[in-house]
């Protein structure tokens, strides 16, 4: 969409288990510029609508120039 992870300004991540959090935090600072990480929330969910899963995430980006 003419975007990409630098120009990513916020993120919700939403999980249901402890074990998609720890891998989340583990994996997360791999993909971001540390210089400039977006804003982001984790919220604790009962489960993201897909059986089997345990992470889904909502993202919102800029476009590049």
């Amino acid at each position: 969409t003419g975007s990409d992870l630098r120009h990513l300004v916020k993120a919700t991540y939403y999980v249901s288990s402890l074990a998609a959090s720890k891998k989340l935090n583990e994996l997360r600072p791999n993909y971001y510029d540390p210089a400039r990480p977006p804003s982001a929330s984790k919220a604790w969910v009962s489960g993201v609508a897909r059986a089997g899963r345990s992470l889904t995430f909502d993202m919102i980006a800029v476009p590049k120039q």
